[in-house]
């Protein structure tokens, strides 16, 4: 299980593209969903926590893989495994302030 901080909730292709930062790796993590191998949306039944989408802030434990698709231009990409999502908590912004970089 990976631990992110989610810093990103957009639409994409009629599902949604979830990123954060790895807490323990301190990374950009983008996880993709294999059921959708050319663009890595995530569906509901997939992303969903206890019926609420992820939120900006919250602290996800996500089921991954070791490795994902970049699509020629994202080393972001994780693949993800199969398990269910948590949430954790939230973290509060001066809380990102360590992942910052000029």
């Amino acid at each position: 299980m990976t631990q992110i901080v989610c810093l990103a909730n957009s639409w994409k292709h009629g599902e949604r593209c979830i990123a954060g930062i790895d807490k323990n790796q301190k990374k950009w993590i983008r996880p993709v969903c294999s059921l959708y191998p050319q663009n890595g949306r995530v569906p509901k039944e997939i992303r969903l926590i206890q019926a609420r989408e992820p939120a900006l802030l919250d602290i996800l434990e996500i089921p991954l893989k070791k490795d994902g698709p970049d699509y020629g231009f994202e080393s972001e990409n994780i693949t993800i495994a199969s398990g269910t999502w948590k949430r954790l908590g939230k973290v509060p912004p001066t809380d990102l302030l360590e992942y910052c970089q000029n």
